[in-house]
């Protein structure tokens, strides 16, 4: 049994359903079901030895999930490559999986050819609607002298994929996630965001993200229509809600602050969506409200993740209104515990280490037994950040172990001061990194873009943050930015702005 067996069932109960749609053409149940069975033969035909790992390095397109869903069938480990990554990146992880094979379309094979080069490389010319004028094979001259029946199954035990971080602060560390966990994820997804068969999904992010690719196949493992974009812009994704109602949307806070900001400039007449998903960075309060103004939807959820846990806490439309700084309650099925260093239990409203149980669990680390040992103490996973829970349950994390400033000592975590930050009028976004100091180790430096031309002084900074933070947590230094660099998966990039300030490219 995998993650591909439902679609079997709905080629048969409802094959012309649509499974996935673009601006350009649907591709029904029916179609993805033979059409994954074929590229499942094809894969089995280059090997069908267990563990084989296909890697993938393409645009958002009904192929590539027609690739991904195949080789679920076939019993392949699927590796996704982001594109934006640079060439060594690419290489780094090519180098550390070793992938039996690897899928990708023209833009990347000469992007990446260097990389390639070691391994068995199949290019596929993607329809886009557009004359591309090359030589390589489509998807379907691709697969089509192969059969379109079933193949054997894998196991929901094996693992499904393997996730790489990017390389920029150090080697790629692959994760590890198998079918069985993928279940549980959708089974809990479907009771705590009520999403069912006959919903409408769409997450305009990349594929190759976890967000967006999560979000797609549990659509198409519940039967319900995925609404693929091939690149996100608030403008085209505006579009997409003029004809499409009732969609369930997937994003990222960033993203749906870009299109809050479209819908200002030009009202549009859109359809309200049924609910807005986000995770990956804490959705600020304003802009939820904006959602609601702009986008004519109360239903918003916030989920605390991590790709090792998968879903850990959510916040749900009423959560929202009560306690809306929080990440929420556990997840279904997560049993969350906050430990001290000694591995203590703490007390409410005391800070502590967050550790989580439950069959959402990634596998482990690719190749890093020791850094797998690390996080996991039983059937504990140790995530690295830091929270407190109240008594009603709802956890309020403090601040991420990775972004942890040790000052003179003493620990800040710079997502509360942040918060501070943030409630002044006069700050757009405001985010705190560690900066090296000779005296105290590392500081506390605040990045601020102003909301308008009229900032604010140092002491003036200080002064406010003395009314609700310890003098230890207050900002040495100000730092003035027109905006902030992103990580491809639309978190800010905070090592980015630690490197820059390091050699002087930010100045006050």
């Amino acid at each position: 049994m995998n993650i591909a067996d439902q679609i079997k069932s709905y080629a048969i109960i409802s094959p012309d359903k649509t499974a996935i749609k673009t601006n350009k053409r649907n591709l029904n149940y029916q179609e993805l079901d033979l059409s994954t069975n074929k590229v499942a033969h094809a894969l089995l035909e280059q090997n069908k030895a267990k563990g084989c790992k296909l890697a993938i390095i393409m645009d958002n397109s009904i192929e590539f999930l027609q690739v991904f869903v195949g080789a679920a069938k076939a019993g392949w480990i699927v590796v996704p490559l982001d594109p934006k990554w640079s060439s060594r990146e690419v290489e780094l992880v090519l180098e550390e999986c070793a992938p039996e094979l690897i899928i990708t379309e023209a833009a990347y094979l000469r992007k990446c050819k260097t990389s390639f080069q070691k391994f068995k490389v199949i290019t596929i010319e993607i329809d886009r609607g557009e004359d591309t004028n090359t030589s390589y094979k489509t998807f379907d001259h691709w697969t089509s002298d192969f059969p379109d029946t079933s193949p054997l199954d894998a196991y929901h035990e094996d693992i499904l994929l393997i996730g790489f971080t990017s390389g920029t602060t150090g080697k790629p560390k692959g994760y590890l996630r198998s079918h069985l966990t993928w279940f549980e994820s959708f089974y809990s997804t479907n009771d705590e965001f009520n999403i069912g068969y006959h919903d409408k999904m769409i997450a305009p992010g990349p594929l190759v993200h976890s967000l967006s690719l999560y979000a797609a196949i549990h659509a198409l493992f519940i039967g319900a229509e995925f609404y693929l974009m091939e690149k996100f812009g608030a403008g085209a994704f505006l579009d997409v809600l003029k004809t499409e109602s009732n969609l369930v949307v997937y994003m990222v806070p960033t993203m749906a602050q870009a299109v809050i900001e479209e819908q200002k400039k030009q009202t549009r007449t859109i359809c309200a969506p049924k609910a807005i998903i986000s995770s990956g960075a804490k959705w600020s309060q304003e802009s939820k409200r904006e959602v609601t103004k702009y986008l004519f939807t109360t239903n918003i959820y916030e989920f605390y993740g991590s790709s090792e846990a998968s879903f850990i806490t959510v916040l749900n439309p009423e959560g929202n209104q009560s306690k809306p700084d929080s990440v929420g309650r556990a997840f279904r099925h997560v049993e969350i515990s906050i430990r001290d260093k000694d591995g203590n239990e703490v007390k409410n409203d005391e800070i502590g280490k967050i550790f989580i149980k439950s069959n959402m669990i990634f596998s482990g680390y690719f190749k890093m037994p020791e850094e797998s040992k690390r996080v996991m103490h039983g059937e504990w996973l140790e995530t690295g950040d830091y929270a407190k829970r109240d008594e009603d349950n709802f956890i309020f994390i403090v601040g991420r172990a990775k972004n942890m400033i040790i000052s003179g000592g003493l620990n800040i975590y710079p997502e509360e001061i942040e918060h501070v930050l943030n409630g002044l009028d006069e700050i757009d976004e405001a985010i705190i990194a560690g900066c090296p100091d000779r005296y105290w180790g590392e500081k506390p430096v605040a990045f601020i873009k102003w909301n308008t031309k009229q900032t604010l002084t140092l002491q003036e900074v200080k002064d406010y943050c003395g009314r609700y933070l310890a003098s230890f947590k207050k900002p040495r230094e100000i730092i003035h930015v027109d905006s902030f660099p992103y990580t491809s998966s639309g978190k800010i990039a905070r090592q980015q702005l630690i490197d820059k300030y390091l050699v002087g490219e930010i100045y006050e």
